[in-house]
């Protein structure tokens, strides 16, 4: 993650949007955030700073898509903020995620969207789209990024116990379809059913 923000993008000049739903998820970033200001916004706090070199804005939106579509806006509209990165825990659909693997959207989906008959399931009405394209550019540096994160600093930020607890020996870096809903997915036969409706959908979050 360092080599993101020192290698590539150092020629974006407006600040990184970074956002996460769950605290959690947030905190081990948060650590390494300097020159930090806070500034409260409809119950958040959007943490503008700088992370290694590199101007960013960090938030917990809360959990759900209106909780984080809301916060996206804010980020845009009051930080003057163009390019936005959600990063958080996702359940893999796909049998050749494991624990600590790393998936990068290439595609988003609602996966519970559903205004049959106005539009197919999947499909948001009016502008008639199903699937979202994230910045094909950003995916790369993001890879780059993670690549040398665990080629240099993995083994050092994660102790030995924590590896064998969690099997994480040959962890992977994938690109592919997520798809976002307003629940968590705990059932194996929605799953099922989701990956049979979309096969190449790699993880829900």
């Amino acid at each position: 993650m360092i080599s993101f923000f020192k290698k590539n993008m150092l020629k974006q000049k407006k600040p990184l949007g970074l956002i996460f739903a769950m605290n959690e998820e947030q905190q081990g970033l948060e650590l390494h955030i300097t020159n930090k200001k806070i500034t409260s916004i409809a119950n958040r706090s959007f943490i503008q700073g700088t992370l290694w070199g590199y101007p960013i804005i960090s938030v917990v939106s809360g959990i759900g898509k209106v909780a984080a579509s809301t916060t996206a806006t804010t980020l845009i509209n009051t930080f003057n903020v163009d390019q936005l990165i959600l990063m958080g825990v996702a359940g893999a659909t796909d049998a050749n995620l494991r624990v600590g693997d790393v998936v990068i959207a290439t595609e988003l989906l609602q996966h519970d969207m559903n205004a049959f008959p106005i539009s197919p399931r999947f499909v948001v009405p009016l502008i008639n789209k199903s699937r979202f394209l994230s910045n094909a550019l950003l995916n790369i540096r993001l890879e780059h990024a993670c690549k040398s994160f665990f080629e240099n600093q993995f083994h050092q930020e994660v102790d030995n116990e924590t590896k064998n607890q969690f099997a994480l020996h040959q962890v992977k870096i994938h690109q592919g379809l997520i798809a976002s809903g307003d629940q968590f997915i705990a059932n194996n036969e929605i799953i099922k059913q989701l990956k049979h409706d979309l096969p190449d959908l790699l993880a829900i979050e």
